[in-house]
């Protein structure tokens, strides 16, 4: 009974994050168009259109990603370890601190490796983004690289630029897997 109570509290926790999730995203999508609406031409001549994509779609779906799992995990394990605690104290009071004891270095040292974490993940939303921006440049401009026969050299920076993106998603990957 209490297994299918936790199972049942858990598909509501759920659905509701992906509630919430998902309406901060529509709201922050439209945010991020009205605002493109509102800036001057010369910003538009400055970037490239399919970075300014980049950020509409997959960088408020990223939000709505961190909204229904990352804030989820953390209250959840927050709440699991204050609870552990009381416990622990509770039960045992020398052993319950003995045993809490080292939690301000993994607090210490989860502000800092995060930060090395989110470097990483940073450079690799701007790889996603410059190969965004050229994808769609190069997609809207097939008619001109087919009559100037410049298949091979699109096909090249796509090449470079797939693999820049590739070992910037793998080391920041590799880095969260290891946190």
């Amino acid at each position: 009974a209490i297994g299918l109570l936790g199972m049942g509290i858990t598909m509501i926790r759920g659905r509701m994050a992906v509630f919430i999730g998902t309406s901060v995203t529509r709201d922050l999508r439209s945010a991020v168009f009205n605002h493109l609406q509102r800036l001057s031409l010369g910003y538009f001549d400055k970037q490239k259109t399919g970075t300014l994509m980049t950020r509409v779609n997959q960088d408020t779906s990223r939000v709505q990603h961190f909204l229904v799992e990352g804030v989820q995990h953390t209250v959840i394990n927050l709440l699991l370890l204050v609870g552990i605690a009381i416990a622990l104290i509770a039960m045992e009071p020398r052993l319950g601190l003995v045993v809490l004891l080292p939690a301000p270095l993994v607090v210490l040292m989860t502000a800092v490796f995060w930060k090395i974490i989110f470097r990483y993940f940073r450079h690799a939303w701007e790889r996603v983004s410059r190969l965004s921006a050229f994808l769609n440049d190069s997609l809207s401009g097939i008619r001109v690289v087919k009559a100037f026969g410049k298949e091979k050299h699109e096909k090249e920076v796509f090449l470079e630029r797939n693999e820049d993106l590739f070992a910037s998603l793998l080391r920041a990957e590799r880095s969260w897997i290891t946190f």
